[in-house]
């Protein structure tokens, strides 16, 4: 071998050495990227998985919202018609008569939006005076149509009396009511 040539050979070697160690190195990197890139994907898959958990109790707690405001809402209805019962109940007289009996009728109906008219008469005569009337019922216009059906003790009547009479006014019922006590 020739002397001169040593060095080469040395030179060629340690180039070799070197390239092959660079890619053993460059083979290791590439692997810890691919293990850093297969772990980053896994990490965004779970984040994916866990916002989709998220909008779907978002959507649900939404729904429980409105679902308590609705609650909420019907109780704050139910504890309203409670109070105005009692009240009510307060405006009774203590011998629940005819004009109780128009009072909650006339309630029942007004609250559903129905026209009523408040009658006072006396149902045994006919072209009474207003100072013989001693009762009290109800007109109402359950079509709203301005026909009006008789309600008496909060049943429709259909005989004719029913329908002549003194109207009344609400106070004027009221009014009556506290005569009772």
């Amino acid at each position: 071998m020739n002397v001169s040539k040593v060095p080469l050979v040395i030179l060629g070697i340690a180039i070799g050495v070197s390239w092959l160690v660079g890619y053993m190195m460059i083979d290791q990197g590439l692997e810890k990227y691919n293990e850093l890139v297969d772990s980053h994907n896994e990490l965004i898959a779970d984040h994916n998985e866990l916002v989709a958990d998220y909008n779907e109790l978002r959507e649900q707690y939404n729904m429980m919202t409105a679902a308590f405001d609705e609650l909420t809402a019907d109780h704050n209805k139910l504890v309203a018609d409670r109070d105005k019962l009692k009240e009510q109940y307060n405006m009774m007289t203590a011998a629940f008569d005819c004009d109780d009996a128009t009072l909650n009728t006339y309630h029942y109906f007004t609250d559903k939006g129905y026209p009523c008219k408040i009658y006072a008469g006396n149902l045994e005569l006919e072209n009474e005076r207003f100072d013989q009337c001693n009762h009290v019922w109800l007109l109402v216009d359950v079509n709203k149509d301005g026909q009006y059906v008789a309600y008496d003790w909060g049943q429709p009547q259909y005989d004719a009396q029913h329908y002549f009479g003194y109207e009344q006014t609400y106070k004027q019922l009221v009014k009556a009511m506290k005569a009772d006590w």
